[in-house]
């Protein structure tokens, strides 16, 4: 559902060919036809991104992508409200950074509730252990005296920063191939649907 205009626009043109293929003497009828089959496919849409959102109307499966994808967001929500409290913009921002690519994968869980099993090692390990490491990290950075102990963890948390936005990025990276392969599986019936009709 994340290409809700792409589908839209596609549907339309079908419907546009359909409708000139059967009706002959003007382009006006398939025109407007395919106008109101755009409008009528992202109201569609918008109907299951909202059905997904309240959990009315879904399978198991769904409502459980749903649930798993709101405590992901809840967690979000938390880590950002920490990073207001660290000083160093270098790392709130890296931190901020991971958290969009956490929000992008949750959003893909909730809209494709069979990446869910794939996205499992991110809902159970990784955004817990990263909100433990942002807490604490938290915690320690605003201690009136560092001590060198003190200081070298804060460092080494720092460090793996950019290991944990790798991690993020690879998984929303696996998520995503499904989805660039059925969109390139859609344009591809589209281009041949064309060259079908000349």
């Amino acid at each position: 559902m994340k290409h809700k205009f792409s589908i839209s626009l596609i549907f339309s043109i079908l419907v546009i060919i359909a409708v000139n293929k059967l009706l002959t003497g003007g382009i006006m009828w398939p025109l407007l036809s395919g106008i109101a089959g755009f409008i009528l496919m992202h109201r569609f849409i918008a109907q299951i991104q909202k059905r997904v959102k309240t959990g009315k109307g879904l399978s198991p499966a769904h409502i459980k992508a749903a649930e798993t994808a709101e405590r992901g967001m809840e967690q979000i929500r938390r880590i950002r409200t920490q990073t207001m409290k660290i000083k160093d913009n270098t790392v709130a921002g890296k931190i901020k950074e991971i958290c969009a690519i956490g929000t992008e994968i949750l959003s893909d869980i909730r809209e494709n509730p069979r990446d869910l099993r794939r996205a499992k090692p991110f809902t159970t390990y990784y955004l817990d252990a990263f909100e433990k490491i942002v807490t604490m990290y938290v915690d320690l950075s605003r201690k009136k005296e560092l001590n060198p102990a003190i200081t070298a963890s804060l460092a080494r948390a720092e460090n793996l920063l950019d290991q944990i936005r790798g991690t993020y990025k690879k998984q929303l990276a696996n998520l995503l191939e499904d989805d660039i392969l059925d969109l390139n599986t859609e344009i591809s019936l589209l281009e041949k649907t064309m060259k079908l009709e000349g």
